[in-house]
């Protein structure tokens, strides 16, 4: 059942080790996103589902994250010690996959291997970091599950079916 929806800004500017003395320019962006947050993580979750337009995006197909655990850092934007790491759900992720593919939108579930193969992203990217780290500042439990999904080069109204 879902039991909240946002839409979240996610520069990494808004993270206080990269913002830094920047920070005060976002102060704004900065609360709300603290206020969605705690918004989200009140509603006590079993499962995030993010949609990210960072991830493996292509132009006909959506692509989500497989691993069983999903990890990634902010170390692109030279910060190395913050990390974040979330059991996926996979039972959900399929789900979402088949009523894609009921739908006629190819959904492409990327594994370790098809990663590698296909030297394809198998981290969480900042579109999902960004928002993921206020929600685990907000108190988010570390047994909470996540799906990362990330939005492809499609329709609207494909997207959204």
């Amino acid at each position: 059942m879902l039991t909240y929806l946002a839409l979240s800004p996610h520069p990494p500017m808004i993270i206080p080790a990269i913002g830094k003395d920047r920070l005060n320019d976002v102060k704004d962006t900065v609360l709300a996103l603290k206020k969605m947050a705690s918004n989200l993580v009140d509603s006590n979750p079993d499962t995030v589902v993010f949609l990210t337009p960072h991830g493996n995006v292509f132009s006909d197909c959506i692509t989500a994250l497989g691993m069983p655990n999903l990890y990634g850092d902010l170390s692109n934007f030279g910060i190395r010690d913050i990390a974040l790491n979330y059991k996926n759900d996979i039972s959900l992720l399929k789900e979402i996959g088949l009523t894609a593919v009921e739908k006629d939108i190819d959904f492409i579930i990327v594994s370790e291997e098809l990663a590698r193969s296909r030297r394809l992203n198998p981290y969480l990217d900042h579109g999902i970091l960004v928002p993921l780290y206020y929600l685990k500042e907000a108190g988010l439990k570390e047994d909470t599950s996540i799906v990362a999904i990330s939005i492809g080069g499609l329709p609207i109204k494909s997207l959204y079916s």
